[in-house]
């Protein structure tokens, strides 16, 4: 073990007097080396920053719609991280609005998944500001089955979804055919 500690200890020695004894260009190759190791370093740490900040924690704008004769604040998710992100990990008593609007910039079949999802909702599906679907008491995932994430899917080519806790749906009286109006 002593002969393991002088023999580390002698190729350290042995490194800095070759550092110190080296020529300039050997030296030059050294600085570059670590200035490879530098940047590398800087491009992941960037990386890192642009990761968490795509996918880290939203704040989601909220605004106001018009269910029938009722006003109800939503959550605004307008951007992909924002589609990403929805409901998952909120729970219904930390909930502080009446649900999320999903807005998009164009209409086609949308999906969607309950991943980390905490509680049941409702969905309805909206093109043009009028509801062509409902979905009712969507559970969360069950992720002791293996993990399977169901997906949800319009059918229809809509540009809006509307996601409500659970009775939200029956609770606003909202059927094929309700207009919802965003509010300013």
């Amino acid at each position: 073990k002593l002969a393991e500690t002088y023999c580390t200890r002698r190729a350290i020695l042995d490194h800095v007097i070759y550092l110190f004894m080296a020529s300039k260009k050997t030296k030059a190759r050294a600085n570059k080396g670590c200035l490879v190791v530098l940047v590398v370093f800087a491009v992941l740490l960037l990386l890192f920053w642009a990761v968490t900040a795509f996918f880290g924690e939203q704040n989601f704008t909220t605004t106001q719609i018009g269910i029938h004769d009722e006003v109800i604040e939503v959550f605004v998710a307008d951007t992909i991280a924002e589609y990403a992100q929805g409901l998952s990990d909120q729970t219904l008593e930390e909930f502080p609005v009446d649900g999320m609007l999903f807005l998009f910039d164009d209409k086609q079949e949308r999906r969607f998944w309950m991943n980390d999802m905490h509680f049941t909702i409702d969905i309805v599906w909206i093109e043009n500001g009028y509801v062509v679907k409902t979905e009712e008491q969507i559970l969360p995932p069950d992720l002791s089955d293996g993990g399977v994430q169901y997906m949800y899917s319009s059918h229809y080519e809509i540009d809006w979804v509307l996601e409500l806790p659970t009775g939200g749906v029956e609770a606003l009286e909202i059927v094929p055919g309700t207009e919802i109006k965003l509010l300013p």
